[in-house]
C-alpha cells in the first residue's frame, strides 16, 4: 500500500492538480493554505540555511499584490515585517512579472513548493524557503482540508459569504478551483476504496461499487446488503440465468409463478429463474427495497438485470475490465468511449418493456443509458482507477484517469447542486459558464456538502 502523503507529494510535484494551464489557481491556493495554517515543522529554514521563526504568518490577501501582508518573522535572528509571496517554483516570480511590479519590492520571504533550479535566493536579496521538505502533516490530509474549507475567509465568516469572495474571481480561476477540488474529492474517495481493495480484493471491490451504483439514491443500502448476501465469488463462472436467479432470489424480488400471475412474455423466463433459485435459497431475510417515488426505469429489478449484464460482459472481472480500459486507452476520448461501452446496458426483449415482473413501461428503455453510464464513470470507474494507482504506488499512472474525467461533460443536476449554485454564485446564472464539466460539479458539490450537510 502506498504512503498516501508521499503519493500526493508526487502528484503535486508532477503538476497533477493543475487543471488549467493558463490559470493554475488551485495549485498555488493549496500552497497558500499550507502557509496560512502553518502546517510546517518549526523552526523553518531557508535554502541557504537561515533559521526562520514565524511570529505571524501574515494576512491572506485576496486582492492584487503579494499573497500575504504584514507578516512578522525572525530570519537569522533579525526581525522582519512585510509581505510574503508564494509560488510553486522560483521561476514563477519572473513568469508572473513581479520583477517589474513595485508592489513586490518589499517582499521579505519567497515561499515555494520546490526549487529545481537550486537557487539560494529568489529574486536576488530575498530569502527563499522551500515548503516540500518542511511539512508537519501528510499532504493528502492538507488536500482534503482545502477541498473543504481552504478558501480565504472560510474560517472567519459564514459559508454563505463565500459567494462574496467567489465574485472577485474570474471565471477561469473559479473553473480551475472547482475542477481541481473535484479531482481532490475523487482522490479522497479513492483512498477509502484502496483500503477496501486491500481487504477484499479488486474484483469484489468493483462488484460492491457496481451494486452501490445500481442502487443510485433510494436503494443504495439494500443493494449493499445484496452484495454481501451474494458475493462476486458465488456468481463468477455461473451462467447468466443462474446469476440472475441468485440475485433476484436473495433480493426477495423473484415471484413464484405458481402463486402469482406472470405476463406471458415473462412466464418461461421467470419459471426458469425460480427453478434455479429453489434449490439454492438460504432462507436469509431479503433487503427492504424502496419503491415510493422511484421512476419505473430505476426499479431494482432492472438494475439487477443491468448488473448481471455488466458482470457477464466483463467475464466476472469488472475491476480488471475498468482498469485495463483506462490504462490501455490511446486517448482520453477513446477511454471515455470504451468505458461507456462497458457501462451502458440495453434491455433484451421481453424485459425491455417491463419495469418489474408484472409492470409495463410505456416504451422500451435501456437498463443503463449514457447519462447513467457517465455517472458511473465519474463516481465508480475513475475513483477505482485512482485507488489502484494508490494500491500499486504508481502515481504517474493517475494522469490517464485525470484526463478521462476532465473530458466528462456535466452530469445530471440534483437538489444539492442547485442549492450549491444558489449559495455560491452571484448571480446563479454565472454557474453555466463556470461549472461546465462533471469534475467542476464534483468540486462544487464537495464544498457544499461539507458546509451544509
Amino acid at each position: 500500500m502506498a504512503d498516501f502523503g508521499y503519493f500526493y507529494e508526487q502528484l503535486l510535484s508532477e503538476g497533477f492538480f493543475v487543471c488549467d494551464q493558463e490559470e493554475p489557481y488551485f495549485q498555488e491556493l493549496l500552497l497558500q493554505f499550507i502557509w496560512n495554517e502553518q502546517w510546517l515543522n518549526q523552526p523553518l529554514r531557508t535554502v541557504d540555511g537561515k533559521e526562520v521563526a514565524v511570529l505571524h504568518q501574515g494576512i491572506w490577501n485576496v486582492e492584487a499584490g503579494p499573497d500575504f501582508h504584514d507578516a512578522a518573522l525572525v530570519i537569522d535572528g533579525k526581525p522582519r515585517r512585510g509581505p510574503i509571496e508564494i509560488h510553486f517554483s522560483p521561476k514563477n516570480w519572473t513568469q508572473h512579472g513581479h520583477q517589474n511590479d513595485p508592489a513586490y519590492d518589499d517582499v521579505i520571504l519567497h515561499v515555494v513548493w520546490r526549487n529545481p533550479e537550486e537557487l539560494a535566493e529568489s529574486p536576488p536579496g530575498v530569502p527563499l524557503l522551500v515548503l516540500k521538505p518542511q511539512l508537519s502533516r501528510p499532504l493528502n490530509t492538507i488536500v482534503d482540508e482545502i477541498d473543504v474549507r481552504g478558501y480565504p475567509y472560510a474560517n472567519k465568516v459564514s459559508p454563505d459569504d463565500l459567494a462574496a469572495h467567489f465574485v472577485r474571481l474570474s471565471d477561469s480561476e473559479l473553473l480551475d478551483l472547482f475542477t481541481s477540488a473535484g479531482i481532490a474529492r475523487l482522490l479522497r474517495k479513492a483512498r477509502d476504496i484502496s483500503l477496501l481493495i486491500e481487504e477484499v480484493g479488486l474484483e469484489e471491490t468493483a462488484y460492491r461499487m457496481l451494486c452501490d451504483g445500481m442502487g443510485y439514491k433510494a436503494n443504495r443500502a439494500p443493494f449493499a446488503d445484496l452484495a454481501k448476501a451474494v458475493p462476486l465469488a458465488s456468481l463468477s463462472g455461473q451462467s447468466p440465468l443462474v446469476a440472475q436467479a441468485l440475485l433476484f432470489g436473495a433480493a426477495g424480488l423473484l415471484p413464484d409463478p405458481s402463486q402469482h400471475p406472470i405476463p406471458a412474455e415473462l412466464r418461461d423466463w421467470t419459471t426458469s429463474l425460480w427453478q434455479e433459485w429453489w434449490p439454492r435459497q438460504t432462507g436469509a431475510p431479503a433487503p427492504t427495497w424502496i419503491s415510493a417515488g422511484l421512476r419505473p426505469t430505476n426499479t431494482p429489478e432492472r438494475r439487477i438485470l443491468a448488473l448481471t449484464q455488466l458482470l457477464e460482459r466483463t467475464e466476472w472481472r469488472p475491476g480488471s475490465a475498468i482498469l485495463d480500459t483506462i490504462l490501455n486507452s490511446e486517448s482520453s476520448a477513446s477511454c471515455v468511449r470504451e468505458l461507456r461501452a462497458i457501462l451502458t446496458c440495453k434491455a433484451e426483449p421481453p424485459f425491455d418493456r417491463f419495469h418489474h415482473f408484472t409492470g409495463l413501461l410505456s416504451k422500451p428503455t435501456a437498463l443503463v443509458g449514457t447519462t447513467r453510464a457517465d455517472d458511473l464513470i465519474v463516481n465508480l470507474a475513475i475513483p477505482l482507477y485512482f485507488a489502484c494507482c494508490f494500491f500499486r504506488n504508481r502515481a504517474l499512472d493517475c494522469e490517464k484517469g485525470k484526463q478521462a474525467v476532465l473530458r466528462m461533460p456535466r452530469l445530471q443536476s440534483n437538489r444539492a447542486l442547485e442549492e450549491a449554485i444558489h449559495r455560491f454564485f452571484i448571480p446563479p446564472s454565472r454557474s453555466r459558464d463556470v461549472v461546465r464539466s462533471a469534475c467542476a460539479q464534483q468540486g462544487l458539490l464537495g464544498l457544499y456538502r461539507e458546509h451544509y450537510s
